[in-house]
């Protein structure tokens, strides 16, 4: 079972509930530029400002809506706490207040999407002190964050989301999985309308969870995550139903993906891992054509694994993941570019606006702590 697909920040959770890569933040301070030769990426490395009081704190998603206009979310990295949410203006990372789900001891945001800057939607989980899972959701205004109420029937399940996809003030779609009473996860998937959240019907496959989502229209979004622990599952909205797509488990392997991106209909790319018998995890990286899917080789990778994918054209993306690995499609081909990394470092989300990225996790200072990391990637 691919048990590193699935990540959980909440302890008490742990043994029920996954969560695909949480992460959260730590102290503006621009600590590095390095530039590269004409062709090559430009760098610049940054400390982001911490949850207040945690020892441990990452970053799990990033939107850009401008080149000076960005949020980040995240939180405390297996420790009580509350959701974290940054605001970039163009010069500066700023902590945004962020409510406190009622009756929980923990709570977390792990994925954002924003259509403009003063309209995000957040989502992840809150824990309470009997360690039971709920779905969380707030909504970003422009001048604060406000929780939104869940979908009407999955307030008492144990429940997560871990990605959302937004195509105007009124369309947004969210992933994640929800527990039935036996303790078996199923794909989760809901749809906010503007004024509520309501639950999709999605094929029923036990021990199975959406991880990422992209919508290139309100009628056309793609999910992505994995099935029985072993296999990529890969789902499809028409504008009428889901439907599992069977052509995307192209590799040998137990394998899986957490992270997508879609330009328009017929054009995706997905991230995640493959697990080959000598138990080393890959970086996967599957592309989608509107009629197959194709897997980029893992021959000449190193070990690792891809958490965040975005896509500014067909021919144009950006991949990053586990030890701060970044893969950039220019073309029809994938290449690994290396940053100057701090050490013991993970990129968890990645949000490109043209030839600029900005990517965000976590790393490890050289007192034990994990702060928060932001990197951004300029293509020549």
């Amino acid at each position: 079972m691919l048990g590193w697909l699935v990540v959980n920040r909440a302890p008490e959770a742990r043994s029920r509930l996954g969560v695909w890569a949480v992460a959260m933040l730590a102290a503006l301070v621009l600590s590095a530029v390095t530039a590269e030769p004409a062709g090559a990426s430009i760098w610049a490395i940054q400390r982001a400002p911490a949850v207040a009081g945690a020892k441990d704190s990452v970053l799990q998603s990033v939107s850009c809506t401008a080149a000076v206009a960005c949020i980040a979310v995240g939180g405390p990295d297996q420790r009580p706490g509350v959701m974290l949410a940054e605001g970039w203006d163009g010069s500066r990372w700023t902590v945004q207040p962020t409510p406190r789900p009622r009756g929980s001891i923990q709570s977390f945001l792990s994925g954002v999407s924003c259509v403009s800057e003063s309209s995000c939607m957040a989502v992840g989980f809150a824990v309470d002190s009997n360690g039971a899972v709920r779905v969380v959701t707030t909504r970003w205004t422009g001048l604060s964050w406000a929780l939104v109420p869940g979908a009407k029937g999955r307030r008492s399940i144990p429940s997560f989301l871990a990605s959302v996809s937004c195509t105007s003030l009124t369309e947004c779609t969210a992933v994640g999985a929800s527990e039935n009473r036996s303790g078996t996860f199923f794909p989760l998937v809901e749809r906010w309308n503007g004024s509520r959240w309501l639950v999709q019907a999605t094929p029923r496959l036990p021990d199975s969870q959406l991880a990422g989502v992209s919508c290139a229209s309100a009628r056309a979004c793609t999910a992505v995550g994995d099935y029985a622990g072993v296999a990529e599952l890969v789902e499809h909205w028409n504008g009428t139903r889901w439907s599992r797509d069977l052509r995307a488990n192209l590799v040998s392997g137990e394998s899986g993906l957490g992270a997508v991106s879609c330009t328009s209909p017929t054009s995706c790319a997905a991230g995640g891992a493959l697990m080959i018998p000598s138990m080393i995890t890959w970086p996967l990286l599957e592309t989608w054509a509107g009629s197959r899917w194709s897997a980029e080789p893992t021959r000449g990778q190193p070990p690792g694994v891809v958490y965040g994918v975005s896509c500014t054209s067909r021919t144009a993306c950006t991949a990053v993941g586990e030890d701060s690995l970044v893969e950039e499609l220019k073309g029809d081909r994938w290449s690994i570019d290396r940053a100057p990394d701090p050490q013991d470092s993970t990129l968890y989300g990645v949000s490109c606006i043209g030839q600029r990225c900005v990517a965000v996790g976590s790393w490890i200072e050289p007192r034990g702590s994990e702060v928060p990391l932001v990197e951004w990637i300029s293509s020549g």
